[in-house]
């Protein structure tokens, strides 16, 4: 299969800033498929639980640019036939969202969103939660380091 044929999911992760007190909110998480541009300056899609603990609904934005001033890095975790875009859309479409938990946020969304994808047989790159968060944490290390 050609590197053309497919595409890349990965989990892309952003910025938020600070509450009103300056306490550093959680990194913002979705899964992003880089559909044209370069890679230093993709465009693509982005997949997402959007807004707050009270209004929390799922988002899918469609070609635009994958990377501004907030990215912190982003992790490839599965590879899908470009024809099976639709189908990934739909099944992220029906991963829910949760309202007025203070432990949930859009990060938990997207491990629901993967967890959906492998039950669904798509082939997703092993990961626990723990080692998600830890390499997430990693490429935020590595954006504030200067190393990507």
């Amino acid at each position: 299969m050609a590197e053309t044929d497919v595409y890349v999911l990965k989990i892309t992760q952003s910025w938020r800033g600070k509450d009103s007190t300056g306490k550093v909110l959680p990194l913002h998480w979705a899964i992003t498929v880089k559909t044209d541009g370069t890679e230093g300056d993709p465009t693509g899609n982005i997949y997402n639980a959007a807004g707050n603990i009270d209004t929390f609904s799922y988002e899918v934005i469609h070609d635009v640019p994958l990377t501004n001033a907030n990215w912190r890095g982003d992790l490839p975790v599965a590879t899908i036939n470009k024809e099976d875009l639709p189908k990934v859309e739909e099944i992220f479409a029906d991963v829910p969202t949760v309202r007025h938990d203070y432990k949930w946020n859009c990060q938990n969304w997207v491990w629901a969103a993967l967890r959906e994808l492998r039950s669904n047989g798509f082939t997703i790159r092993t990961l626990t939660w723990d080692s998600l968060r830890a390499n997430m944490d990693d490429l935020l290390e590595a954006w504030e380091n200067g190393d990507i």
